[in-house]
């Protein structure tokens, strides 16, 4: 109710020229603003926790991909893994302690080794004041950056590694960059969490010709994808279709 009725205000706003809000009215903005920003936040930390789960989970561990709608958000779901892939290790170990059995302890001692030899990347173009941007959103993208520009002991880039199988970057974190053109025949897994209409949508997915899976956001019966390539969240899926 709040969402439309600051709608209203800020549209009869518009018409009328007025520029002076009163305080109830002002509060009623305000509050908009918290309540989108505390669904955004929500929804990052159901879809980085869905991720954590389920791409150690896999079938077959290929590379994956996350395409977020920006660049702050690649960042931010970055962070929201990292912190729940650790939370997963703990929790395996202690699985793995309470196994009953010798195929369920191997099981788990497999996924632990895997989540352990993981690493993650975000790569994202590099723009202007981005040492300024980025802060403000609470992000740090100058480690991201020195990852992004730095070259291993045999001169590869992180492309490079990506592209290689038996490199541990195994999972990366993009919105615009490595989405036209961009060919990894070890990647396997998309998680989609952005618009994406003709051309792209049809390069990422018909074209490596992967099932998908529609999902919402808060949905995480992961037994529905063990064999799939795609993720899609709800409300991207109608995007990407249009």
């Amino acid at each position: 109710m709040f969402l439309a009725v600051a709608d209203e205000v800020q549209d009869d706003e518009k018409v009328t020229g007025k520029t002076e809000l009163g305080n109830e009215l002002q509060f009623v903005l305000d509050l908009r603003a918290s309540l989108v920003e505390q669904m955004a936040f929500d929804r990052l930390e159901i879809i980085a926790a869905d991720i954590a789960f389920h791409f150690p989970r896999r079938g077959y561990l290929g590379k994956g991909m996350v395409v977020s709608l920006d660049k702050f958000t690649a960042a931010k779901i970055f962070d929201k893994v990292q912190i729940l892939w650790k939370k997963e290790i703990k929790e395996l170990h202690g699985q793995i302690a309470k196994s009953k059995s010798d195929g369920e302890k191997n099981l788990r001692q497999m996924q632990l080794e895997y989540m352990r030899s993981v690493e993650m990347a975000v790569i994202v173009s590099e723009e202007a004041d981005e040492d300024k941007k980025f802060p403000k959103q609470k992000l740090d993208i100058h480690r991201h950056r020195e990852l992004m520009n730095k070259l291993d002991k045999h001169g590869h880039d992180v492309e490079c590694n990506f592209k290689d199988p038996e490199h541990p970057l195994q999972l990366v974190f993009v919105c615009a960059i490595w989405l036209t053109g961009f060919d990894a025949p070890t990647l396997s897994t998309l998680y989609l969490d952005k618009p994406m209409k003709g051309e792209r949508y049809a390069n990422h997915i018909l074209c490596r010709e992967i099932w998908c899976v529609i999902l919402e956001p808060w949905d995480s019966t992961w037994k529905q994808i063990w064999r799939i390539g795609a993720v899609l969240y709800r409300g991207r899926w109608q995007a990407a279709r249009a």
